[in-house]
């Protein structure tokens, strides 16, 4: 991962405590700028990365800077709330489609770090399932998110966004790693039971 993305992914994870902070000194354009030049960061940094993954990738670009150029021109609060929304719908159509293809956008990525391994036919079906897992999460936390936006406050907003969904992803990453630790050490363990 080079700087700019590294930087980027900095950006994006604080984003919903920077509009927050941001938003009791300027105004909603001011705040636009900076959601435009992360997705800029993030596009540029991980080009190589998001073109791996097909047209997919580049909605990473598309749909911030659809809602900054939004926030740009009406300057309203609500568009740069609802960034985390339109994340959410975006991973869910990506993952989603992909659960209509030979492979699942879990398979797809697990190949791009391992290109010289062959997954069997359980380690297939396990990356489809971990990818349904992710489509749910994506529906369900897009759903909250989009009631955050428009039903409570800033400080709720911000507070769930920018800090409450982080445990919910460390603790599904935790999981899914658990499970597929027990995967490979039941591998390992036919591997060595005699035929």
């Amino acid at each position: 991962m080079n700087a700019m993305s590294i930087i980027a992914t900095v950006l994006t994870a604080i984003y919903p405590l920077l509009v927050y902070f941001g938003l009791n000194r300027f105004e909603p354009q001011v705040m636009a700028v900076l959601l435009a030049f992360a997705a800029l960061l993030r596009w540029r940094g991980g080009q190589k990365a998001l073109s791996g993954l097909g047209w997919e990738g580049y909605a990473a670009l598309a749909v911030p800077m659809s809602l900054a150029i939004a926030t740009g021109i009406g300057n309203k609060e609500i568009t740069l709330k609802l960034y985390p929304v339109a994340v959410n719908v975006t991973l869910l159509v990506t993952f989603g489609a992909t659960l209509f293809s030979k492979e699942s956008m879990v398979e797809r990525i697990a190949r791009m770090r391992s290109k010289d391994r062959h997954l069997n036919d359980e380690e297939v079906l396990y990356t489809r399932r971990v990818t349904e897992i992710w489509c749910a999460f994506f529906a369900v936390n897009g759903a909250i998110s989009a009631w955050t936006a428009m039903r409570t406050s800033r400080e709720i907003w911000a507070f769930y966004n920018g800090f409450l969904v982080y445990i919910v992803i460390a603790t599904i990453f935790s999981v899914e790693w658990l499970c597929r630790r027990r995967l490979i050490s039941k591998k390992d363990r036919e591997k060595l039971e005699p035929k």
